[in-house]
């Protein structure tokens, strides 16, 4: 066990790894995450793969692992065919939105919460753990009816991605988020800046928010990831074809001039690479924010 030879400090170090019962546990569960990540990653990797083989190769009597021929011209072909950098476009403009009020309207209701501590904010914030708490599904008519017929004004909200837009600023969960990490910065700061006049809105715009760049980028991460796989409420009231995102291409693959039939199963497959490669990148150039993000929004304050 030479790569604990050196380790002091941690779970597990040179001084337990010389029972035998914690080698046979550390194996153990080495072995338990070896098949999960098998289980994570291989999926997909068959899914890429699968998705250059010819159509004959599916419905071959002895199915093959690997495509015969890798012919990469379908990876270009098939986004032609499927006018994929439209549907980018439009994903790419209901991302940024919502990215855009979560950042804004979640930081500010949890910065509410956390140093200014209005009336009744222990109720709000106790009322935002029982929403946090409760089936998405509960919500799913009234909301569609409201969306149908807003009160009041009574105008619809159907064919725009301002519904989205203001799900994400309405997060629950990002709202506790913020004031979570809001609550571990020192109120020295703000009442030194109260002291040189600034008010409510500048300590929040000059202070606050620029000493909590961690959690603004790991919920803008989040964000972005939940927006490009949001599929129901975008399904649900984008009605017209030049507002429909990836995830609706993807669910509404219809037959084209060339195939009656609709799209052929490789080109399928091609369509869901497709979709699930920005946030593959995503994921692999900021996993270190991500895991951050894990730690830092872990423990949610009361």
């Amino acid at each position: 066990m030479s790569r604990f030879s050196g380790k002091t400090v941690g779970i597990i170090t040179k001084v337990e790894m010389r029972k035998t019962s914690n080698r046979v546990v550390y194996w153990l569960w080495f072995g338990i995450l070896l098949i999960v990540s098998a289980v994570c990653v291989l999926p997909p990797l068959w899914l890429f793969v699968s998705s250059f083989k010819s159509i004959p190769e599916f419905f071959a009597q002895v199915p093959t692992l690997l495509p015969k021929h890798f012919d990469w011209h379908k990876f270009f072909e098939t986004w032609k065919i499927m006018n994929f950098q439209r549907f980018y476009l439009r994903s790419l403009e209901m991302a940024a939105g919502d990215i855009a009020f979560s950042l804004v309207l979640n930081s500010m209701f949890g910065y509410a919460l956390s140093q200014l501590k209005p009336k009744g904010a222990k109720f709000l914030t106790a009322l935002l753990l029982w929403t946090v708490l409760l089936p998405n599904t509960l919500s799913i008519v009234p909301v569609y009816a409201n969306i149908v017929r807003f009160p009041l004004f009574h105008f619809s909200l159907t064919d725009t991605f301002l519904l989205m837009w203001l799900m994400s600023g309405a997060n629950a969960f990002f709202v506790l988020s913020f004031k979570s990490f809001f609550d571990s910065i020192p109120a020295a700061y703000s009442e030194a800046a109260m002291l040189d006049g600034a008010n409510k809105l500048q300590i929040f715009t000059r202070i606050i928010a620029p000493m909590s760049r961690p959690v603004y980028f790991v919920i803008a991460i989040f964000t972005l990831t939940n927006s490009w796989s949001n599929f129901f409420w975008p399904y649900l009231v984008l009605t017209k074809e030049e507002l429909q995102t990836v995830m609706i291409r993807l669910y509404t693959m219809t037959p084209n001039s060339t195939a009656t039939m609709g799209l052929a199963i490789d080109q399928q497959l091609m369509g869901i690479v497709y979709a699930i490669l920005p946030p593959v990148v995503i994921f692999f150039f900021l996993q270190k924010y991500i895991m951050r993000g894990g730690l830092t929004l872990g423990g949610i304050k009361g």
